[in-house]
């Protein structure tokens, strides 16, 4: 089963675009302030081999995977704690549809109007946006397949004033313009 409907090249396009983006980003909010570490040619420990090279980059790949798991699992647990207070202060004040990605949503939508997105699909690229900026692109690319689903479903377009999915022609230039943009 496909797990994601995104075009693979698109998906690819984003992610190689947004990276400089990212550093850019990271260098201007959280500059460095200390001299760097990086150590001198003589002092560094080569490896006497092919075999020990690669067995010294594997274990160091299985460590640094290991973090990246240990970070999104650890943000993904505290943005879905965050929600659910946020649900159960909204259901004292009768909205218990209210979390972190609504707020986004909201947030995000003159941003994703701004990038050419029809008014009344920004709301849903808004929601993608959040996603995509404060949990994971991967969830934001699942969410953004559903849509696609739903509209090749051919199912209704509102259920309950809540749009389903994204008009047919916005679906590849909203895939690209948030790569480039985040």
């Amino acid at each position: 089963m496909n797990f994601f409907i995104v075009d693979p090249a698109h998906l690819l396009t984003a992610s190689v675009m947004s990276s400089p983006a990212s550093l850019a980003t990271a260098k201007t909010l959280w500059p460095e302030t200390e001299s760097s570490q990086i150590l001198l040619e003589e002092d560094l420990e080569m490896d006497k081999g092919l075999l020990e090279a690669a067995c010294r980059g594997a274990s160091s790949a299985i460590e640094v995977v290991a973090n990246i798991l240990v970070n999104i699992i650890s943000c993904l647990a505290l943005l879905a704690l965050m929600d659910s207070v946020l649900s159960w202060v909204g259901s004292m004040f009768d909205c218990p549809a209210f979390s972190f990605t609504l707020i986004c949503s909201y947030v995000f939508m003159p941003l994703s109007f701004m990038m050419g997105v029809s008014w009344e699909d920004s709301f849903i690229v808004a929601d993608l946006i959040g996603k995509k900026t404060f949990i994971n692109e991967f969830v934001a690319y699942q969410k953004l397949s559903e849509f696609i689903r739903k509209r090749k479903g051919g199912g209704a377009e509102y259920v309950g004033n809540v749009k389903q999915y994204l008009s047919v022609s916005r679906d590849e230039v909203t895939q690209i313009k948030r790569g480039t943009i985040l």
